[in-house]
């Protein structure tokens, strides 16, 4: 008996063993360890209703346990959207510290008093309000402490 699998994405066939497959809990494992129905084309492969273009990161990734996905970052979204599909946690992670790395950073504005230094420490808005009714802090700007009355820093 052979482990080799057959499996038809989207229309396009792809090639591997049984234990690639169910080397992870998720899609896979799901469909050869229970009862589920399984579909299969004319030719008995199994039928996965994907788009194929990044099955071969995905069974990639199920081979190794790792995949570089420094080549395709703009497709690590839809990459995700597929490990999700199939359940490969590892991969949602793999993208996630992936997207997180290469996010770009938000601009940075010049702080010009008091005020915008207390709402860049606090990562406010200036129309946001919080329950405070002052707050004491020692401003870099003016080397002193402040205390300023919270809703007043919003006028």
């Amino acid at each position: 008996m052979t482990d080799t699998v057959k499996l038809n994405v989207g229309g396009t066939i792809f090639q591997t063993t049984k234990s690639t497959l169910t080397k992870f809990d998720g899609f896979f494992r799901t469909m050869f360890e229970t009862p589920v129905p399984i579909t299969k084309d004319e030719s008995e492969a199994i039928f996965v209703d994907r788009d194929p273009t990044h099955s071969r990161l995905i069974l990639n990734f199920m081979r190794d346990g790792h995949v570089d996905l420094q080549k395709y970052l703009e497709d690590v979204k839809e990459i995700q959207k597929e490990a999700e599909y199939y359940l490969l946690n590892g991969l949602v992670e793999l993208c996630n510290r992936i997207q997180s790395e290469n996010e770009k950073p938000e601009e940075i504005k010049e702080l010009k008093d008091d005020r915008d230094e207390i709402n860049a420490i606090l990562g406010l808005k200036k129309k946001e309000k919080k329950t405070l009714n002052f707050l004491k802090f020692f401003s870099s700007k003016g080397k002193k402490w402040l205390e300023l009355d919270w809703f007043q820093s919003f006028r």
